[in-house]
């Protein structure tokens, strides 16, 4: 049995935190392996190891109102807003068996991504170390944290994102990047996103969903 939490907050910052907390409960098996589907108000969300100079416009974000907030997984700078959907796979290792090498592990969690992707109409395919691409662009990253042998894997999604914004914020964009709405013949939403990625995520973990919210304990340890 896996837990699915449907969130609907927006504020970076305390996702963030839910991140790392539901990480910390699950470690302590505080609660169930996770699902978790979210969304962001406009931010900057930077790798534990970025070098926000390098990467990140600091007035260009302050002119449009973009907040920035470190993570505690690796990777780069990413974009998001209200049209990019994330989701976070936070599990003990030995339940899904998850393999040693990082590379595998981001192999692993992003097949039933990119088969939701396929259902909604989007060719996608796996692009080392991290990335799902499409026509030769960036849909999706992935990065991950492990705490002793729990794992916090979470990846974004650009369903509907001001890409206009994304270039001005960011100083290097490695690759290009779309929107699958744009690369899809269906009309797609943010909820269709949710819906299809949970339902490939619960057949690729062959498992059943208990959707739930957080505990009172994992949002006060995100406070």
């Amino acid at each position: 049995m896996w837990r699915l939490v449907n969130d609907y907050a927006t504020d970076p910052k305390m996702n963030m935190a839910k991140e790392e907390a539901i990480l910390r409960a699950r470690e302590e098996d505080e609660c169930l392996d996770t699902l978790r589907l979210w969304v962001n108000e406009r931010s900057v969300i930077i790798g534990c190891f970025v070098n926000v100079k390098r990467e990140v416009n600091l007035e260009m974000c302050e002119r449009n109102a973009v907040d920035l907030v470190r993570r505690i997984s690796g990777g780069g700078a990413v974009y998001q807003d209200l049209g990019n959907l994330n989701f976070s796979v936070i599990t003990k290792s030995s339940l899904i068996k998850l393999p040693d090498d990082v590379l595998e592990v981001y192999e692993l969690v992003s097949k039933p991504l990119i088969t939701a992707l396929r259902n909604l109409g989007v060719e996608a395919k796996f692009h080392p170390p991290n990335s799902i691409f499409s026509n030769g662009r960036k849909v999706s990253g992935l990065a991950l944290h492990r705490l002793y042998d729990t794992w916090l894997i979470h990846g974004t999604l650009l369903v509907d994102v001001d890409l206009g914004t994304l270039y001005k914020v960011l100083l290097r964009p490695k690759v290009l990047v779309a929107n699958i709405s744009e690369l899809s013949a269906q009309k797609l939403t943010l909820n269709d996103t949710r819906f299809a990625l949970a339902k490939c995520f619960q057949e690729f973990l062959d498992t059943n969903f208990e959707v739930d919210e957080l505990s009172e304990n994992e949002l006060k340890e995100a406070e």
